[in-house]
């Protein structure tokens, strides 16, 4: 693949995507190295020289070599989706913005270049963007669970994303429409209408994280309403995470879809706290409630104690960054809003987690989700519901409680 990748750089220099009248020299690979939590693709990091000392460190994205990973994780549709972001909706986004309020704290590295080639040219296919570490910015130190700073300005950052699309769509909502409409779907399968966790999963996941927080405390948790709403959800999991994903409403967003740790950098100041953020990955995209990356993020990089003491807060950022990242004039939802979105929404959320949770938190010595026997469910569904031991099912259940301490059980 790096061959490829080397064998094409210089028709992409010379077509003038790193400017006019740049010409290629050379293209070397960095050092460092693909993060360990990249699932969907493969990305390599380098550095393109070019003529007149001219130089350029960027992060390459291509799809992946392996038929069947490309095929579970819907490469053609993910690179579609992201090219698009780049090269459509954020300029469209973005064109309702003053120019000062978009050179400074930008959300996004810069955008060089990308193609989809499907089929058997399938390695022709790449997306190039500014790698930004050598302007300070990193993932977090920490995996999964995020602390209280880090969360903040990942609120924030989110809901600026989100105030984004109110204010394109309040401005022209025929074409912010079109745009949503051109989206493609990167989590349910064409033809057996599956969810990533395939063959109504969740129908068999839910009930057993439920039985596990039953047990915590059965006299709280054995006939609690919320309890068993989400176990009417799970008996029909499939159907009602499609309509709990899918449902439109004047509070619906371009969501990034998978909104959490992995695909988010920080910049950090002297005392090494984060100051600012770029967002990565915009495979997943879909227009749906803010609920949905709400819920993801919050489940997935927080534990038990912040939600705990800190949730409230939590969502106050979030509302408060909404109002205050638009335009005068875009009506954006109040918290009261946010807090009923959540409750129809939020089990998206736990159901992702469910498996994905427990897929970041398995050792390193486990394997990860993809390369359980697909043709063996059963072994499959073991399988993940093992990665990462006791640790994870505890995490797991926290977040079960949270849902049903909240009233948070409830469906569009």
């Amino acid at each position: 693949m790096l061959s490829v990748v080397k064998n094409t750089l210089p028709k992409i220099v010379e077509a003038g995507s790193f400017g006019t009248g740049c010409h290629f020299e050379s293209f070397n690979t960095d050092n460092q190295k693909i993060e360990e939590d990249q699932f969907a693709s493969t990305v390599i990091f380098g550095e393109i020289l070019m003529s007149g000392g001219q130089k350029q460190k960027v992060v390459i994205k291509v799809k992946h070599q392996s038929p069947i990973l490309r095929h579970i994780f819907r490469n053609d549709n993910q690179f579609h989706n992201e090219i698009a972001m780049y090269e459509q909706t954020l300029p469209f986004f973005i064109s309702f913005y003053p120019v000062s309020s978009t050179k400074e704290g930008s959300l996004f590295a810069h955008y060089f270049y990308g193609r989809n080639a499907c089929g058997e040219q399938y390695e022709q296919s790449m997306i190039i963007i500014q790698n930004v570490a050598p302007l300070g910015y990193r993932m977090s130190k920490q995996r999964v669970i995020l602390d209280y700073d880090h969360v903040e300005i990942a609120l924030k950052a989110l809901a600026k994303f989100h105030g984004m699309s109110f204010t394109a769509k309040q401005n022209n909502n025929k074409r912010f429409m079109e745009l949503m409409d051109d989206i493609k779907e990167t989590q349910w399968e064409d033809g057996t209408d599956q969810w990533i966790v395939r063959l109504n999963g969740m129908k068999k996941f839910g009930p057993r994280d439920i039985n596990r927080l039953i047990k915590r405390n059965p006299e709280k948790y054995h006939n609690n309403v919320h309890v068993k709403k989400l176990l009417e959800f799970f008996s029909d999991a499939d159907n009602n995470l499609r309509r709990t994903m899918n449902t439109r409403s004047p509070l619906s967003v371009l969501c990034h879809g998978d909104f959490c740790r992995n695909n988010i950098l920080f910049k950090y100041n002297d005392d090494n706290r984060p100051i600012a953020t770029i967002l990565l990955d915009h495979t997943n995209i879909r227009y749906g409630s803010l609920a949905l990356d709400l819920s993801f993020f919050l489940f997935l990089n927080t534990d038990r104690q912040l939600r705990l003491n800190r949730w409230d807060q939590l969502l106050d950022v979030y509302c408060e960054s909404l109002a205050a990242s638009v335009p005068s004039g875009i009506n954006v939802p109040d918290r009261k809003s946010v807090e009923a979105e959540m409750s129809k929404h939020a089990v998206y959320g736990l159901s992702y987690i469910s498996f994905f949770l427990r897929t970041m938190m398995r050792d390193e010595n486990e394997l990860d989700m993809n390369t359980f026997n697909q043709n063996n469910m059963e072994e499959w569904f073991e399988g993940l519901m093992s990665l990462g031991g006791e640790k994870a099912n505890e995490l797991v259940v926290d977040v079960y409680e949270h849902i049903v301490e909240k009233g948070y059980s409830g469906t569009p």
